[in-house]
């Protein structure tokens, strides 16, 4: 029985296809510059290392912790197109200034002193615990606090609505839909403002105010 149970197991890659795993190799870390870390730039792993990662790899598939099923997958027309577009996006896996959501690395910028545990635990009993977005209850993970105009040093209570991670993360997508998302939780605001609690009516109309 082979020990490394799979199809390519004991094969060898034909020069032709060593050639062209080093171009596609080559062409993904032009399109990637900053995929792999300065200090890993030009370094070769010694004979002693690549040792040691062959056998954890092939001690991984000898005591299944590997799905050693998905060396042998193949993937569908719709998944190879999917791929292929990805790649032919010239915005795909650009970052920091490059990006095109850049927004002047706001994300770096310190939190206010003010901005503690206290005022967010304040902010989510403020709206019984609902995340603004998606108007579902917080779960095991806390609901995180948003600055809705942006500025992490603006901490007024009329600044400030609770989202789940997976909907803040909509927040941040671009700067046009960034007034976009101002304007929608402005008026979150504006409807808490004006009773204890929002309605359900409310919530109708605002799920129809939300940004794509």
């Amino acid at each position: 029985m082979n020990e490394f149970p799979f199809t390519f197991s004991g094969k060898q890659h034909s020069e032709e296809t060593k050639a062209k795993m080093s171009i596609a190799r080559k062409r993904w870390h032009r399109l990637h510059p900053n995929a792999v870390s300065k200090w890993q730039r030009g370094r070769k792993l010694s004979k002693v290392t690549r040792e040691k990662i062959s056998l954890s790899v092939k001690r991984a598939h000898v005591e299944g912790r590997l799905n050693t099923l998905h060396f042998r997958k193949q993937h569908s027309l719709f998944m190879k197109k999917r791929f292929a577009n990805r790649l032919n996006n010239p915005w795909y896996g650009r970052r920091g200034k490059l990006s095109p959501v850049w927004n002047g690395g706001s994300s770096f910028e310190p939190y206010d002193a003010k901005f503690n545990d206290e005022l967010k635990e304040a902010i989510r009993n403020r709206f019984k615990r609902l995340c603004m977005m998606c108007f579902k209850p917080e779960g095991k993970i806390k609901l995180v606090v948003h600055h809705i105009d942006y500025d992490k040093k603006n901490n007024f209570i009329t600044n400030l609505v609770p989202l789940h991670n997976k909907c803040h993360v909509k927040t941040n997508n671009g700067k046009v839909n960034r007034l976009n998302w101002k304007k929608y939780f402005r008026e979150v605001i504006r409807c808490r403002n004006l009773s204890a609690h929002v309605t359900m009516n409310q919530i109708s109309d605002l799920v129809d105010l939300r940004p794509n």
